[in-house]
């Protein structure tokens, strides 16, 4: 699985460099690296930054980003893109979210998400149908008012926003916390509901038990107190106290009028 994705990532037509962060050190991912052209990153490498909570908490995805985040030059890159290892990201999913960074108020573009081995079983088929209506009518609505929800598994953040509000948040419901988060901030998002996605394997929800214990595990975090993590100072809303009433960006205004480096 982490090799097709990497094989995808790789494999995006717009210019970019593409990130394995391993959070152990394994020999076998750094020569998958090393054969399909990515770059290698282990967190075991630098110690200073285990801890069992906060920003760099092992055993966590956000962890393991922010102390990547931590390490690399902040100047490196204007733009990252996130993945989990069971997305495939289609070649052209660069090129349809970069442009909608032209405006300098937006920090984060979210793309939607499709299941690719829906036939595997009908609780895969199901899992999948019940993300229609989240990944057309309620991004959408959300995206009208500026601020579409965060897909932990796959976005395409501003790096200065991302910096600006701490990084990768630290919490179950990271995704939902980091909307909230930016948002506080004053940057807006945009939401993409085309075929530029990510298709997702199913996994864990292919049968009962595997789609039981994740819906149980979202449910967990989503339930979690969010708003006492955003901290003191942040109003809930865009730095002109409005959250407006239409999409960013036209959907069809999708291409970069600058290099941006990925």
């Amino acid at each position: 699985m982490l090799r097709q994705t990497t094989q995808a990532l790789v494999a995006m037509r717009y210019p970019h460099d593409t990130w394995v962060l391993d959070e152990g050190n394994d020999d076998r991912v750094k020569a998958m690296c090393a054969e399909l052209g990515a770059h290698y990153f282990t967190r075991a490498d630098h110690s200073e930054y285990d801890t069992t909570s906060g920003r760099y908490a092992t055993g966590t995805k956000h962890g393991n980003y922010n102390v990547w985040l931590a390490e690399i030059r902040p100047d490196r890159y204007d733009i990252i893109m996130n993945i989990d290892p069971d997305h495939i990201p289609v070649a052209s999913y660069l090129e349809r979210a970069l442009g909608y960074f032209d405006d300098e108020s937006v920090g984060y573009v979210q793309v939607a998400q499709v299941y690719y081995n829906q036939p595997a079983s009908l609780v895969a088929r199901g899992a999948a149908e019940e993300s229609y209506t989240y990944y057309s009518s309620l991004q959408m609505s959300s995206y009208a008012l500026g601020y579409p929800i965060v897909t932990g598994s796959h976005t395409v953040h501003r790096l200065a926003a991302l910096q600006a509000v701490g990084g990768f948040a630290p919490h179950e419901a990271d995704d939902l916390l980091i909307t909230i988060m930016y948002r506080a901030a004053g940057w807006r998002g945009v939401y993409v509901p085309e075929d530029a996605r990510a298709r997702h394997h199913a996994g864990r929800l292919a049968d009962v038990p595997g789609s039981t214990a994740s819906m149980g595990s979202f449910g967990d975090g989503h339930q979690a107190p969010l708003v006492p993590e955003v901290g003191e100072g942040h109003a809930l809303h865009g730095t002109d106290g409005e959250l407006g009433a239409r999409p960013v960006l036209s959907v069809g205004d999708r291409h970069c009028s600058r290099t941006r480096r990925v």
